[in-house]
């Protein structure tokens, strides 16, 4: 159910995919959960983002994602 918009990449590849109250389910790039952090704030995610930890996905790469959990490109 993520948006475009919830969906991110780490520099290792790894996606984050943000979700409700500040949980955050990891995957690495063949789409295997890793983990789920139960509580970062928004403030927390964006410090991340801002120090380029994270970046926001691509919608290529969002397809490729979905492809990797067999949910579809859209």
């Amino acid at each position: 159910r993520a948006r475009q918009g919830d969906i991110f990449r780490q520099p290792d590849g790894r996606y984050v995919v943000r979700g409700a109250n500040g949980r955050e389910h990891i995957f690495d790039e063949d789409g295997t959960h890793i983990t789920t952090i139960n509580s970062r704030s928004q403030r927390a995610h964006q410090d991340i983002v801002n120090g380029g930890d994270r970046r926001p996905a691509t919608q290529g790469e969002v397809e490729q994602f979905r492809r990797q959990l067999n949910l579809g490109g859209g």
